[in-house]
């Protein structure tokens, strides 16, 4: 073979090796180890070596990086003196006569022809194409990347254990996670640009969304207030225990004895209905009928209620204040929708909290949460503690607030609508127009 053309394929060669070390260090950094893992799992052979190969990283970036100098070395030993030599009688043409000047061109413009070459189609491409092919490089190159540390195994690990060394000197750990941990906040940022791209229907990346925040969800936040709750009482007649349940459209009503605050269990519609029926006319002693009830302070979180329904085999359970006074109730089912949405059933009659009635306004019931309004209208409420509209309404006003009372704010105003019972029902919310491009912008 002619010696020029075993030079130039030889500077090719090393080209192509810088750019195989860089585009195999980029992939194996910047693919998800987790997508590795499953395809692993599967049983792909190539997926098990580029496991290996992430699992122990450290080492295998010490071997891209040994090939990334070897064959930059080499490129410049070959290359440089060769592309330098191939110019001169092109520098000779255009008039160039003294020998310092030819030489000192020629290695000049060899030297730039090679380190184009090798930042452009030695790093620059590779890496670029291995941020954005990362598993399918990892896949395919792992396995020569594996090859090569076998090889030069000895200076690889004379070259690690040395950087190790050093790292210590300095007072650095010289441990490496075999993978990142992605914090809540990185997780956010993928279901939100997962979404964006289409990998994911909403209704998923809402799903995982209420995942998220399920942890930090406390009883409170999700019970039905004992204002709303049906209770039966140990003294009413049967009769008018009855009725109540009827018209309470459940299955599994609170029995209290004397005050809403003594809760002493539950009991079953269709027992008490048995009870009655079976009774006919004489006295039913509802005492009988109860079920055990579970108690849960107002700050329990949703994951310690689910473990507890799920272990003790309960669907129902009552929400108690600092006091031990009844707060409220709280089912299964209201745990299991801060999880999967609304569950609507045969009983259920679907009121939004939030319609909208024109461009910037809107009717809320009073119980709506602090968050539903937010992301209905797109405008923050007023930092408080409260829970609900209603409850942000109380705490602004100091007072009970009447009829047509009015609370402005940055985003709008609020305006009590309907009033029951000592209760805000419902509320007029009258957008501040500007905020309509930027529900639309967000």
């Amino acid at each position: 073979m002619d010696e020029p053309l075993f030079k130039i394929l030889a500077v090719l060669f090393f080209v192509l090796l810088n750019a195989f070390f860089v585009a195999a260090e980029f992939s194996i950094v910047r693919v998800p180890p987790s997508r590795v893992e499953a395809l692993a799992r599967q049983g792909r052979r190539r997926a098990r070596i580029a496991y290996f190969v992430i699992r122990h990283m450290d080492a295998y970036l010490t071997a891209c990086q040994l090939g990334i100098t070897l064959a930059s070395l080499a490129l410049g030993w070959v290359g440089e003196p060769f592309v330098a030599r191939l110019l001169e009688p092109i520098f000779r043409l255009v008039g160039v006569e003294s020998a310092a000047v030819l030489h000192t061109s020629s290695f000049i413009a060899g030297f730039s022809i090679i380190t184009f070459l090798h930042v452009v189609f030695g790093e620059i491409a590779p890496k670029s194409l291995a941020i954005r092919k990362p598993l399918g490089l990892a896949l395919n190159l792992t396995p020569f990347l594996r090859l090569f540390y076998i090889t030069f195994y000895p200076v690889i690990a004379f070259t690690n254990g040395a950087s190790l060394l050093t790292l210590r000197l300095v007072g650095v750990r010289s441990e490496m996670p075999a993978e990142h941990i992605l914090t809540e906040a990185e997780i956010r940022a993928m279901l939100a640009r997962s979404g964006d791209n289409g990998e994911l229907m909403a209704p998923q990346r809402r799903m995982m969304e209420r995942v998220l925040d399920f942890h930090r969800t406390e009883a409170h936040h999700v019970m039905v207030p004992r204002t709303d709750v049906v209770f039966l009482s140990v003294d009413g007649p049967p009769e008018e225990n009855l009725r109540l349940a009827e018209a309470g459209g459940h299955t599994r009503f609170p029995l209290c004895d004397g005050s809403v605050d003594r809760v002493i269990g539950f009991v079953h519609s269709k027992d008490l209905l048995r009870a009655v029926r079976e009774a006919s006319g004489r006295p039913v002693d509802i005492r009988r009928l109860k079920r055990e009830i579970l108690f849960f302070p107002e700050h329990t979180l949703l994951p310690t209620i689910l473990e507890e329904f799920q272990r003790r085999k309960f669907h129902l359970g009552i929400v108690l204040d600092e006091f031990g006074g009844t707060l409220g109730m709280l089912t299964l089912e209201d745990v299991i929708e801060e999880l999967v949405g609304e569950i609507q059933d045969e009983f259920d009659r679907e009121v939004p909290d939030v319609r909208r009635i024109g461009p910037d306004e809107f009717l809320l019931e009073g119980s709506c949460a602090v968050g539903d309004f937010e992301e209905a209208t797109g405008v923050p409420l007023p930092e408080t503690e409260a829970d609900t509209v209603a409850g942000v309404l109380l705490e602004t006003a100091g007072e009970f607030p009447g009829i047509g009372w009015r609370m402005p704010f940055a985003g709008g105003v609020l305006v009590v609508e309907a009033v029951k019972d000592r209760r805000i029902q419902r509320v007029r919310f009258h957008r501040a127009p500007e905020r309509e491009g930027a529900e639309k912008a967000s």
